[in-house]
C-alpha cells in the first residue's frame, strides 16, 4: 500500500497545480464482475490511507478527494468511467487489476496524459498498454517467477517440470520467466 501511495503522490504532484484547493484522485476499479476480488480490497486500502492523510493535513496542505467508479470488470465500461473521472478533474487514476480489462481506462487516460496506477496488477504488460503512463504498485510477474526459480536453485533443486496455459498472460508468461532464470542458473527443464 505504501508503494501505491508513493506512486499516487508522485503522479499527483507532477500534474497538480498549487492553485487547486484539493488533490483529486480517481479510481476506476472492478468493484463488481469477475475481477472484483482484486479491487475491492484495493479500495478498502485506498479509503483508509486517504482518510489517514486527510486527518493529518493532506498533501502539501491540500486534502485528497477520492472519486470512485465501478468499471464492472468490463474494458468498454472502463473507458467510459475513465472519461467521467477525467471530466471531474482527476489528476491520477487508480486502475483495475488485470491488463486486459485495463485497456479502456489506460487508453482514455492517455488521451489527456493522466497516469494510471494499479493497486493489484502484477503483469508487466500493464505498464505499456493503452498509451498512458501506467504503473504497478506490486512486484511484476517476471520478478515473482525469477524469485521462485532462484529459491528452487538455492534449495538444491536442479530439475523442474513446467505447466502453462495460453488462456491468460499470467499462466502463459510466468512459466517462461521461471524457465529463463532457472536454466540460466544451471537448472534443467524436463
Amino acid at each position: 500500500m505504501k508503494k501505491l501511495l508513493g506512486l499516487l503522490v508522485f503522479s499527483l504532484l507532477t500534474s497538480f497545480s498549487l492553485a487547486q484547493d484539493q488533490l483529486v484522485i480517481g479510481a476506476a476499479l472492478a468493484l463488481t464482475g469477475d475481477f472484483a476480488t482484486g479491487d475491492v480490497p484495493v479500495l478498502d486500502g485506498v479509503n483508509y490511507i486517504v482518510d489517514k492523510i486527510n486527518k493529518e493535513g493532506g498533501v502539501m496542505g491540500q486534502p485528497i478527494k477520492l472519486i470512485v467508479k465501478d468499471m464492472q470488470s468490463d474494458p468498454a465500461v472502463g473507458g467510459q468511467v475513465a472519461q467521467e473521472l477525467l471530466d471531474e478533474g482527476v489528476s491520477v487514476i487508480i486502475g483495475p487489476p488485470i491488463t486486459g480489462i485495463s485497456v479502456g481506462v489506460i487508453g482514455v487516460a492517455g488521451t489527456q496524459g493522466v497516469s494510471v496506477v494499479s493497486g493489484a496488477a502484477t503483469s508487466p504488460e500493464y505498464t505499456f498498454v493503452g498509451g498512458a503512463p501506467a504503473y504497478l504498485s506490486a512486484f511484476g510477474d517476471n520478478v515473482q517467477a525469477a524469485a521462485a526459480a532462484e529459491f528452487a536453485l538455492e534449495q538444491g533443486l536442479t530439475t523442474a517440470y513446467i505447466m502453462s496455459s495460453p488462456d491468460i498472460t499470467y499462466t502463459d508468461n510466468i512459466p517462461k520467466w521461471f524457465v529463463e532464470t532457472f536454466t540460466q542458473g544451471g537448472g534443467e527443464i524436463v
